[in-house]
């Protein structure tokens, strides 16, 4: 990076002397600016290269791997746990820094993170649930169960999951909308989605556009089928049948966290520099299903396996969520029930809210799992992470899958 920033005034100061017109020093100004804020952005996200060859045995890769942690922890480039597993078995995970702003808590193997839009694939496997119980079905209108929104016409259930649906967004509602010190939950953004309020963007099937609140819809259309609150449901029929002791659903609206160890997130005052301070759940987030879900990575590894056992659905029913959703004109949209499935035969899925941020990728062929999740506000570093963690193509990346093996 000095050497980049040394390019850059060096430039700078061979035109000034041979240029002198105002509008062009305010954007080359501007210009510099720009360039620096990505400079800076750049040395922050980087990670180094993972120093071992592609084909080395798994075990000189988990060594090379525990070595590259060693440097990212010295140089404060990743706070959080790394997992990866295969067929049940966890063959290497590393927990980094801490679970608070304070610094007063460490990370452990039962540190249960906020999965923001990890949730999701929970959330698609609930409706799933459902539908195997035969009381509702896929192409079910929405407004059969949210009779609030029978003005949008043509919204299925299978329109929410592969976020297809054209329904507005709840966020920027919440931002016009909710008053000062409100909570946020379904049935507020259900009344603010009533078409006279926010119409459709755009017709059912007609294009893909991820959507946060079609998830939200969702975990509504749970409680309503289910006669159970949304948590209560995934607890019963999922989490507790699963043995996930570290996992559970909280936001503001929650009464308490009966978590062991509950993640806190966090990030830096000005962006890359300063001070830990929280960056938590915000006050006013009182909604599920577009996430929400707290887990540790260990439990992460027995969703998996369940999945892949067809414990909870049988695998021929369950396998509907690696299907890409389809469009009115034929196209795919690579976006299954809860997943991203452009990588088959693996399936994957990132998120991030307020200093959490994830990623989770499953090869079903080789019954592998990667697990990512960091509470200190760095979006980037997860991808980054698994994507040298996993790809064979990628150089400075270890390729753990065995698909490189």
């Amino acid at each position: 990076m000095r050497n980049l920033l040394f390019w850059i005034l060096s430039i700078t100061g061979v035109i000034w002397k041979r240029v002198k017109k105002p509008l062009f020093w305010l954007l080359a100004i501007v210009g510099v600016l720009l360039l620096i804020l990505i400079s800076i952005t750049y040395w922050h996200i980087h990670t180094p290269k993972i120093q071992v060859m592609h084909d080395a045995p798994l075990t000189i890769k988990i060594q090379a791997l525990d070595q590259w942690f060693d440097d990212l922890e010295k140089r404060e480039k990743f706070n959080g746990t790394i997992l990866y597993a295969k067929k049940g078995e966890v063959l290497y995970q590393r927990n980094v820094g801490f679970a608070d702003a304070a610094g007063s808590i460490p990370i452990s193997n039962r540190s249960s993170f906020n999965l923001a839009s990890l949730s999701k694939q929970m959330t698609a496997l609930a409706i799933m649930l459902l539908a195997y119980d035969q009381k509702l079905d896929f192409d079910d209108p929405i407004a059969n169960y949210l009779p609030e929104l029978s003005g949008y016409e043509g919204v299925t259930i299978r329109h929410l999951l592969h976020h297809i649906s054209g329904m507005s967004h709840h966020e920027p509602l919440a931002r016009a909308l909710l008053p000062e010190g409100g909570i946020m939950d379904a049935k507020i953004i259900i009344s603010w989605l009533q078409p006279h309020k926010a119409p459709p963007r755009f017709q059912p099937g007609e294009k893909f556009e991820y959507n946060n609140t079609g998830y939200v819809l969702l975990a509504e259309i749970i409680e309503r089928v289910s006669g159970t609150p949304f948590a209560e449901f995934m607890k019963t029929r999922v989490f507790t049948p699963l043995y996930m002791v570290d996992t559970t659903i909280f936001n503001r609206l929650s009464k308490e966290s009966k978590l062991k160890e509950r993640v806190f997130g966090f990030e830096k005052e000005f962006i890359f520099f300063g001070k830990n301070i929280p960056a938590d759940l915000p006050p006013s987030d009182g909604i599920v299903g577009d996430g929400n879900v707290y887990a540790s990575a260990l439990d992460l590894v027995k969703w998996d396996l369940a999945l892949t056992k067809g414990t909870l659905l049988p695998n021929e029913f369950y396998n509907q969520a690696y299907e890409s959703g389809v469009l009115n004109s034929g196209g795919k949209t690579e976006y299954g029930f809860g997943w991203r499935v452009e990588e088959q035969p693996a399936v994957y899925h990132t998120g991030g809210w307020a200093g959490f941020f994830g990623s989770i990728y499953r090869d079903l062929e080789q019954e592998t799992l990667l697990v990512v999740l960091t509470n200190s506000g760095v979006f980037l570093r997860p991808i980054l992470i698994t994507n040298k963690v996993l790809s064979p193509k990628k150089q400075g990346s270890i390729a753990v899958s065995g698909r490189s093996e």
